[in-house]
């Protein structure tokens, strides 16, 4: 699961998964037991992503818009995998 600091926060704390790519993050809902579940994927593209940190037990993906998304680092069997991942989507923006 992970978390925006923007609109999508509501909806980004019911359970989703996260795919990331070259491209950026695909964030996927999955079903829960809230009725009306009106969540659609979104992505937010590489050139959104402006930096990475560490905070604590999570990986924080800041955005240029000044928002950012928490993943947690047990979201992942390896954890410096997710790590590189995250951090790859800055290093194609130099």
């Amino acid at each position: 699961m992970a978390q925006t600091a923007d609109a999508r926060l509501a909806q980004s704390t019911r359970p989703h998964y996260v795919v990331i790519s070259d491209n950026g993050i695909d964030v996927v809902p999955v079903a829960d037991d809230m009725p009306k579940d009106s969540r659609m994927p979104y992505s937010i593209a590489a050139e959104e992503v402006a930096d990475t940190s560490i905070s604590g037990r999570n990986i924080v993906v800041h955005m240029y818009d000044r928002s950012f998304m928490l993943i947690p680092l047990d979201a992942a069997d390896d954890r410096m995998a997710l790590i590189d991942a995250v951090d790859s989507l800055v290093k194609t923006q130099e």
